[in-house]
């Protein structure tokens, strides 16, 4: 009869080879995978061994275990259903196991989640991990991650793991991924989640990676997808109040009437200004461009933006000021008109967001399969966002350049050009740029014209407030003009383009840019 040390040892070897996840069954000569396809917790494995520890006292020893496995496999031969694996490949697994953490905990120091994907691509770690099978290559690239990631530092292990899993997703056309990877990941946090503490639960980012991963694979995932969706779907709704709880579920069986471009755009127009526009309207999603002083959202729920029949009977009759007394949010107007996505239910159909003060393109989610797609898109990297800023400034900036400046110690990057340099008497006092963005970060146009090219945007109110800055007399004239505009600055989010949608979206220049810096109506519209 085996003794407790030894049983403990037996165990120790399924996490160093990988198989934990396997059925698996001990023997006096051999470890053999019954079943691959099943994967019993913590807590079966040791019952099954017969330990009467508690299985969260097994959990904390296995790390150790399955090192001392190593140097006692070699007189015991395993064999499992498709492979018989001799005692040397254990020391691979632990050596590349820390090679792989030490390349992750670099990357992600210097460039973030970036970095950790071009870090996995760059050294084909997928590739190398996949030969010795998908389970085994989910394991491994777990446990880097968590040796990666520093001491309970669940954000960082979060964000390690979800780049991991946009490395799985391949090229934009699908080629080059690893779905068995991504989802015998997804399953193996799950499995962790239940018996240590320790782990980070799969959010919203995990799962649209895993569902835009074996989207994009042959329908052999098919039903996984659904599965993920409907999962998706009811996080979202564990995260709700029971207020939004009610309107979620209202939502998932309204019909909403088809309508064409124009009147969804003249209905908008009358909650929200002239300013708004339908850029594109598709069955998945929509693509408008928001006037500067409405709101994305608000994050409570609130009665001030609600809208009522009374309120759209005096936005019809053009009251002054309306829209800026109702406060009506951009979610709100378009829940008004169409059907929004319900797996972010704090802010129905957003996947991103720009300032209240921030005019121009933003996309929204109408279905919650096109949400977890634009949110791993958003992700990866694989929407392409320019912004027009007008900047404090004069002729001696360069034509064009790159912006490399951590945000909040996040590596952040932006690529610039100058568009126009606005004169007042013959003397530039404004320079007019074309921002675009390579990374996702709070802020990040508005900090890098501030403080990476040191020419705030003109009336930015957090980062334009520089006491060495001396504002022109016309600047000066611009900021009475603007007075009565709800927190509005010379930021413009000009194009969107999401290549895997086919949508490429420009928004016009506001009007009030055009007007106040007496530009030409046809330049306004280019």
């Amino acid at each position: 009869m085996e003794t407790m040390p030894q049983k403990l040892r037996g165990l120790g070897v399924m996490l160093a080879i990988g198989i934990l996840p396997g059925c698996c069954r001990r023997t006096t000569n051999a470890l053999v995978i019954a079943d691959p396809r099943r994967r019993p917790s913590i807590r079966t494995l040791t019952a099954q061994l017969g330990f009467s520890t508690k299985p969260a006292v097994i959990q904390k020893r296995l790390v150790s275990l399955s090192c001392m496995a190593v140097t006692t496999v070699r007189s015991r031969p395993l064999r499992s259903t498709s492979t018989t694996v001799q005692g040397g490949y254990f020391d691979d697994i632990v050596s590349s196991t820390a090679s792989i953490a030490s390349t992750l905990q670099n990357a992600y120091e210097s460039r973030g989640t970036d970095g950790v994907v071009e870090a996995i691509l760059g050294c084909n770690v997928l590739s190398k991990l996949v030969r010795h099978g998908e389970d085994h290559a989910a394991y491994v690239l777990i446990e880097a991650a968590r040796q990666a990631a520093p001491e309970r530092d669940r954000l960082a292990l979060a964000s390690t793991l979800n780049a991991i899993l946009a490395s799985c997703c391949g090229d934009e056309d699908g080629k080059g991924g690893f779905p068995g990877i991504s989802f015998n990941m997804l399953l193996t946090i799950d499995e962790l989640c239940r018996d240590d503490e320790a782990m980070v639960a799969p959010d919203i980012v995990t799962l649209s990676l895993v569902y835009h991963c074996l989207h994009k694979s042959s329908g052999e995932f098919e039903s996984h997808c659904r599965s993920i969706l409907e999962r998706a779907q009811k996080l979202a709704k564990k995260k709700a109040g029971s207020q939004r709880r009610k309107q979620l579920a209202a939502e998932r069986r309204r019909k909403v009437m088809d309508q064409d471009l124009l009147q969804i755009q003249s209905r908008l127009r009358e909650l929200c200004g002239p300013d708004i526009t339908v850029l594109e309207n598709t069955e998945d999603l929509i693509v408008v461009s928001k006037p500067s002083g409405v709101v994305c959202y608000h994050t409570k729920m609130t009665t001030a933006g609600k809208i009522t029949k009374k309120r759209k009977q005096k936005a019809r009759s053009n009251q002054p000021d309306f829209t800026g007394q109702a406060d009506i949010s951009l979610v709100d107007a378009l829940l008004d008109v169409t059907s929004l996505s319900t797996i972010n239910p704090l802010a129905r159909g957003i996947v991103h967001r720009i300032d209240r003060g921030t005019s121009g393109a933003l996309v929204l989610a109408k279905t919650d399969e096109c949400h977890l797609e634009l949110v791993a898109l958003f992700f990866l990297r694989r929407v392409k966002k320019k912004y027009f800023a007008l900047v404090h400034g004069d002729d001696m900036l360069e034509q064009e350049g790159t912006i490399d400046s951590d945000i909040e110690g996040k590596h952040a990057v932006s690529r610039y050009r100058v568009i126009k340099i606005h004169e007042d008497a013959g003397k530039p006092f404004a320079v007019q740029l074309e921002v675009e963005t390579l990374t996702g970060r709070k802020h990040q146009v508005r900090i890098h014209c501030a403080h990476g090219l040191g020419r705030p945007i003109i009336l930015d109110p957090l980062y334009g407030q520089d006491g060495s800055q001396q504002l022109s007399d016309r600047i000066s004239k611009l900021e009475k003009e603007l007075n009565g505009m709800r927190e509005m600055f010379f930021l413009h989010a000009a194009q969107i383009s999401i290549p895997e949608f086919g949508i490429t979206a420009e928004a016009p220049l506001p009007s009030s840019w055009c007007e106040i810096l007496d530009q030409q109506e046809s330049s306004c519209n280019q």
